[in-house]
């Protein structure tokens, strides 16, 4: 009998360091591969909008591959973005500084951006997926032409007084003396943010640039099993299309670099919120415009999916390195003058002093 218990005892024992072993290693690291995974529901239950950095195994370079988010880092504020802003407008005399130094078409991208309010004196630049659907609520109450029974429905496109509408020198005076502020988003989380509501939700969206792809990547593709032309869209080849296929100035909106939609060294802002801080921050920039106690910022509606670390990791997961790469340099002035972290393989030495930015 007491043999018995001696094998028994060492067939316990033996296992149970290489199960600790299997079990700590599948805790720290997620694997994901290009298949049909399902996301699960805890994917929208919250989203962290926590700083973050994305590692990508060596050994690989293909769609299957090691991605670990950290959120240990300094949670990005919007005294540190203005902080690296005025430093990287400072040290790089090649950025334009006044309306004289931009091209036609950036002016006109600049002043079509540029909402004005001359009555609480501020102008905010709206950038889109970067909250920018609540603070047009807020513009247009504080118009007085928006009631709040008429939220849901608003007309998010018509309705403004935007800087183009104005004389030249009405223009400098309200550059020179208004409140002026925007809010800015991580680009890497951005662009998912873009395709998961313009390549998946948005008919009239896809029907344009989603069949632009198609036909620039898949011209005669036979796998094609959506129901209209650009339905189909993968995430791999909207991040090639606005990282190789077309020119920063001419992009849309939606995915414009945030430096050229709001050109931060030339409206020298007076506030840049942070979208993971953005009831802080909006309640910050509502208090500095003296608007009435009954304007608040908007709350999230209950169908809102938010961009969580789950959707990063998974997404992301299916992006090759060098495509991710490109995708890094075309939003590289985004990432460093807002302070926003780079994914770790990016080379230190790929900074903004080595690009010409408006040329990309």
């Amino acid at each position: 009998m007491r043999r018995y218990q001696k094998y028994f005892i060492i067939l316990f024992i033996v296992p149970l360091p290489l199960f600790v072993f299997w079990a700590k290693r599948n805790s720290q690291c997620c694997l994901f591969q290009n298949s049909n995974t399902a996301i699960t529901s805890k994917a929208v239950q919250d989203d962290d909008d926590n700083d973050l950095n994305l590692f990508y195994s060596e050994e690989t370079d293909s769609i299957e591959q090691q991605i670990v988010l950290e959120n240990n880092g300094p949670k990005l504020t919007h005294e540190a973005a203005e902080t690296s802003v005025e430093k990287t407008c400072r040290n790089n005399p090649s950025l334009p500084t006044s309306l004289k130094q931009l091209s036609t078409k950036q002016r006109y991208i600049l002043l079509s951006h540029l909402m004005v309010n001359d009555e609480y004196k501020f102008i905010y630049c709206y950038t889109p997926k970067v909250a920018c659907s609540n603070w047009k609520k807020v513009v247009k109450r504080l118009y007085g032409t928006l009631r709040d029974e008429d939220l849901k429905n608003m007309d998010h496109k018509h309705g403004f007084k935007y800087l183009a509408d104005y004389s030249d020198k009405e223009i400098e005076e309200r550059l020179r003396t208004y409140y002026k502020f925007m809010f800015v988003r991580n680009p890497t989380e951005r662009a998912l943010s873009v395709y998961r509501n313009k390549f998946n939700e948005i008919e009239s969206f896809y029907k344009v640039y989603g069949a632009k792809i198609m036909q620039l990547y898949h011209k005669e593709s036979p796998t094609y099993k959506g129901k209209v032309p650009g339905d189909d869209v993968a995430f791999a080849d909207f991040l090639r299309y606005i990282a190789t296929g077309v020119n920063a100035e001419s992009m849309n909106e939606h995915y414009m670099p945030m430096n050229l939609l709001c050109q931060p060294c030339v409206t020298k802002y007076s506030f840049i919120g942070i979208y993971e801080n953005i009831d802080e921050d909006s309640k910050a920039v509502l208090e500095a415009i003296k608007a009435p106690e009954d304007v608040n910022f908007p709350e999230r509606q209950g169908w809102y999916k938010p961009t969580t670390n789950s959707y990063m990791q998974y997404y992301f997961s299916l992006i090759s390195t060098p495509l991710l790469k490109s995708f890094v340099e075309k939003y590289i002035l985004d990432y460093e003058m807002f302070s926003f972290p780079q994914p770790y393989f990016v080379e230190s030495n790929s900074t903004y002093e080595n690009h010409e930015f408006h040329l990309l």
